[in-house]
């Protein structure tokens, strides 16, 4: 269920743009979406092949292979033609043709042309643009460039104004040291100037820490002061090097969080004068203050509550406390070994009873605990309000991270998607699984899936690679190859296989029937192999990607000896563009074998069928945790 797992946290990132009340609610059943009202009656049957939420009176769909926009009915109002297309907002939404991206009114009329081959979303009548040579620009609703494309990036504050780098700079390049960092206003004049600041970061609770070069090193050799501007630019404190400790955290209520290392790592705070407030070598964690009040890890690991005036609050300390401290004026905390919830005064207003606490998903009204995983160890989810009574067993093992959306939360129980009420009752539920293959009909890149691993060699370093795949190499059967003594790639379009728990698929083998023995470099044992089609100008493009990693732990060797093989199952893609495909396998002769010489085989071609969309468009990731090092 890996593929529907990740459709559902598709739809789970988009919650936030739900519509008002009464507008129909997005559902997917078997890969095709529709929409139902609050009742769960189906206002719009799961026709689409794709669909996003209803904005503005209208949604984007795709029936076949391009998406077009849909009222209420479920009609057309504006007729498919685009790549893919994002809901409206602020009477424009963003769509993409022929993988050029633009903005469109609800007559479905381009705001401006646009040639740059990326165009961020249009905030405040501003959109960043990028080039096909990665520069970064600005431009209005005219299409107008009031910032020309010279930034290595360009990134918003949030406050109308933009943090601009420059092709050069570079602050730690001992020899030639150039400091291009600066912000623009909206029309693109610099407040904040090139050669004044080392880095400036983002912006929190409306300023935004800075490193100045200074004169001196201290010991470490540090050189920068650290400082924060406000929202224009003006510089309204500094702290001098790491030589004093480091300042921290998100400047809440005025205090900043000050680490030193004096006999141990020790914290504690200082305000925006640069005077120390509070600093106790006890201190060995501390967390930002909220409405006056601020958890405090001590050399023990004992969590407990302080005042700005560094006085204890209440008599309890905790083994553990969430989201490092007050939201709301609730902190959520552990003692021996349960969890619940205290107010600013220390006292419980949940008792601890839970055997965990789901991190981010605490709302105004209620939050998610952890109960016992189901048999496939997959941790289950329920519901209590904010007294601690629970509204929902934990029965739940995906839910929607936005919460209750209209009274209704998404959730996945059962390998089954549903909508579901305060109390737990379904409003609507997919049905179960299909017992045949259905086809793959998407609008996206896919994550290249090839994972294969070989024997233990010590002198690779470990049994095939560090990410441990059961997909071993095997001696080659009789009459698999189409070549004898050849090292090949072959999609065999004659064995019929399933992909990814329950969508069509075809076989892919890689064979070594040659003398030699191959070597493939990996990345947590998945090879670097993908899936390319001719595109409409006749070239072949990649329809499927290598993700990056930036643990460098999950970068290693495999091997493939002399009379082995591997086979894999790849999906059958369905779309409304006719085409042709293939296979392509990095490799190399020799373990020593630099990355830069890479040697390239393709697969025999075959006749296939995508969307535009899987040549250029990859989907939205977000890493499950420090287990997952992928950010794409």
């Amino acid at each position: 269920m890996r593929v529907l797992c990740l459709l559902f946290v598709l739809i789970s990132i988009s919650c936030h743009s739900q519509p008002s009340h009464g507008t129909p609610l997005l559902i997917v059943e078997q890969d095709r979406f529709g929409f139902i009202d609050s009742t769960g009656a189906t206002v719009i049957p799961t026709r689409f092949q794709n669909a996003g939420y209803f904005s503005e009176g209208i949604a984007p769909a795709r029936l076949n292979g391009y998406f077009g926009y849909i009222d209420a009915t479920g009609e057309f109002v504006i007729e498919p033609q685009y790549d893919y297309a994002m809901e409206f907002k602020d009477g424009h939404a963003k769509v993409v043709r022929d993988g050029n991206s633009f903005f469109i009114d609800h007559q479905g009329k381009k705001l401006f042309d646009n040639s740059f081959p990326t165009l961020e979303d249009l905030v405040n009548s501003r959109a960043i643009v990028k080039t096909a040579t990665q520069k970064f620009g600005i431009v209005n609703t005219d299409g107008k460039l009031i910032v020309d494309t010279i930034y290595k990036n360009i990134t918003p504050t949030g406050y109308g104004t933009y943090i601009a780098e420059g092709m050069h700079h570079d602050p730690y390049n001992d020899k030639n040291k150039r400091y291009e960092i600066g912000i623009l206003d909206s029309k693109g004049e610099f407040i904040v100037p090139f050669g004044k600041y080392t880095s400036i970061d983002y912006y929190k609770n409306g300023l935004a820490e800075v490193s100045i070069a200074s004169r001196y090193e201290d010991a470490s050799g540090e050189s920068d002061v650290t400082g924060y501007i406000d929202t224009a630019g003006k510089l309204i404190f500094t702290w001098p090097g790491m030589k004093n400790g480091w300042i921290h955290g998100d400047h809440g209520e005025g205090m900043l969080e000050l680490s030193w290392e004096v006999g141990g790592a020790h914290e504690g705070f200082i305000d925006l004068k640069g005077d120390i407030i509070l600093k106790d070598r006890n201190y060995r964690t501390v967390y930002d203050f909220n409405n006056g009040r601020a958890v405090v890890e001590d050399k023990d690991e004992y969590y407990f509550i302080i005042d700005k005036k560094g006085q204890l609050v209440g008599r309890d300390t905790f083994s553990r406390v969430l989201n490092n401290g007050f939201n709301n004026n609730i902190a959520f905390v552990e003692k021996d070994g349960l969890w619940g919830a205290i107010d600013t005064n220390g006292n419980y207003l949940i008792k601890p009873k839970f055997s965990g606490i789901a991190e981010n998903s605490i709302y105004i009204d209620c939050f998610f605990f952890t109960g016992p995983s189901d048999s496939n160890g997959n941790t289950l989810y329920g519901v209590a309000d904010m007294q601690g009574n629970i509204l929902i067993p934990a029965r739940f093992s995906g839910f929607d991270h936005s919460g209750f959306q209209h009274g209704l939360l998404k959730v996945f129980e059962n390998n089954r998607f549903g909508l579901v009420d305060k109390k737990g009752n379904y409003v609507w539920r997919a049905g179960e699984d299909p017992k045949d293959s259905i086809p793959l009909n998407i609008d996206y890149m896919t994550r290249s899936y090839y994972y294969a691993s070989s024997p233990y060699r010590q002198d690779l370093d470990g049994p095939g690679g560090h990410g441990g795949s059961s997909n071993r190499s095997a001696p080659v059967p009789n009459g698999l190859s189409l070549k004898a003594s050849a090292f090949e790639v072959i999609i065999d379009t004659t064995q019929k296989c399933r992909w990814a728990g329950h969508y069509e698929g075809i076989k892919v083998y890689v064979l070594n029937t040659s003398k030699d023995t191959m070597y493939f470099e990996a990345s947590d044992s998945r090879l670097y192999m993908k899936m390319q089609a001719i595109n409409k100008k006749g070239k072949w493009q990649d329809i499927e990607y290598l993700p990056s990693s930036w643990c460098g732990n999950s970068y290693h060797q495999v091997f493939l000896s002399s009379g082995e093989y591997w086979q894999f199952n790849a999906p059958i893609y369905h779309g409304e563009f006719s085409t042709k495909i293939r296979v392509q396998l990095l490799y190399k002769r020799s373990p020593t074998q630099r990355s830069k010489n890479n040697e390239v085989i393709y697969s025999n071609v075959i006749e296939g069928h995508i969307n535009p969309g899987q040549f250029w468009r990859k989907q939205e990731y977000y890493p499950d945790g420090i287990m997952d090092p992928y950010l794409d």
